[in-house]
């Protein structure tokens, strides 16, 4: 589900400035002499030694595992919560720098400690995490991610950067360097990502989130899915949040957000079950499938054991360029471009076009295709049959 947070429309005060209900005053007095007793039915500091999560504009994104959709923080939060940390998060998104020390409010010490959330790419403090309480538990795992995406005519392909704490997440080993290709770097080739990470109808539901969020810049976009674990072979539960770079107006654009563990999955979230049927049909196809990105001539969604069924070499970029003969290249393109234009009912085909083996030669497939639409964009269903 697409959701575009009410909270972003409200006004939020200067960077750096306290509210004045959340300073620290009458600090000599006992607790007992300046607050009333708590309502029995709920704690005196509900979200102490609870790790916080806000964006870069402080809205509000979880408090412990308890789920928030971009409330504003400064109604959400309790007082303590406000007047310790919220200063200190606007402090950590503007420098990017983390915070720890100990802090007087409601006449007493607290803990607290505030860390960014910064992008592999760019650098840019993309959220920020925060806790304050007595006792101050270990901080739970929040990834932050970058999505570059060029022009479909750059001859450049989309790309997935990935903060540290992705990679644990997704069970993946730590990066080795800075930049170069998966695992030594960074970043992963964004069709790869899409096939090989993400599962079953989540593959489709990325696609689309990327292209609505590349139609409607600053506008906050949430998603829940399930990523592949590496190390331990389950499906796990994920959130992701995240928005396009405002302002930018160089060719080039980029999606920022962030991707946290939940406990389990929203029940009923819309679309997510429809696209079961992608899951189905592409489990249990008779011949290997792909779906092709007819701009960027891309495969970003295959079929089970697609390259092993057709003996050929998928290349991290999933690019048929790489893939098919050079000579038989006009005759891919035309297939691409035509079945863009036919619907799924009226396949295109068979074009015979010449693909790339594992073992270095030259192997003779039979290709289909048809349109389909993604969320106002169309893509490219290809069956691949081998031919015998």
């Amino acid at each position: 589900m697409l959701l575009s947070s009410p909270a972003e429309r409200q006004p939020r005060p200067a960077m750096g400035a306290v509210p004045a209900t959340t300073r620290p005053r009458h600090q000599n007095r006992l607790p007992d002499q300046r607050r009333q007793a708590p309502r029995a039915d709920r704690p005196a500091y509900p979200h102490q030694n609870h790790w916080i999560l806000v964006d870069s504009r402080l809205l509000l994104l979880a408090v412990g595992a308890r789920l928030f959709d971009g409330q504003s923080s400064r109604t959400a939060l309790d007082p303590t919560a406000r007047g310790i940390l919220l200063p200190r998060i606007r402090e950590v998104l503007r420098e990017g720098r983390p915070l720890a020390d100990t802090a007087f409010h409601s006449g007493r010490a607290w803990n607290f400690r505030v860390l960014p959330v910064v992008g592999a790419a760019t650098g840019t403090v993309i959220a920020a995490q925060a806790v304050y309480g007595t006792n101050l538990p270990d901080r739970p795992l929040v990834g932050s991610w970058e999505w570059r995406v060029p022009p479909p005519d750059s001859g450049e392909n989309l790309r997935t950067y990935w903060g540290r704490d992705v990679f644990p997440l997704y069970g993946f080993d730590q990066p080795r360097g800075k930049d170069g290709p998966y695992p030594r770097g960074v970043w992963w080739e964004g069709p790869r990502f899409l096939d090989e990470v993400m599962v079953g109808s989540y593959r489709a539901r990325m696609r689309e989130l990327i292209a609505t969020a590349l139609r409607s810049p600053d506008v906050l976009h949430i998603e829940e899915f399930e990523v592949l674990h590496q190390r331990t072979g389950r499906n796990m539960p994920m959130r992701m949040i995240g928005r396009q770079v405002p302002d930018d107006a160089g060719p080039v654009r980029w999606l920022q957000g962030v991707t946290h563990p939940i406990r389990r999955l929203t029940p009923g979230r819309p679309r997510v079950q429809s696209l079961e049927l992608i899951t189905a049909a592409f489990a249990n196809a008779g011949d290997p499938l792909g779906v092709i990105d007819p701009e960027y001539r891309q495969i970003w969604m295959t079929s089970n054991d697609f390259g092993h069924q057709l003996g050929i070499a998928l290349p991290d970029d999933r690019s048929l360029v790489a893939m098919c003969h050079p000579d038989d290249m006009p005759i891919l393109h035309q297939l691409i471009t035509d079945g863009s234009a036919t619907p799924a009912s009226s396949p295109i085909g068979p074009r015979r076009v010449r693909m790339l083996g594992r073992d270095g030669s030259w192997r003779i497939i039979d290709l289909t295709a048809s349109g389909v639409r993604l969320d106002g964009e169309t893509h490219v269903l290809a069956r691949f049959r081998p031919f015998t």
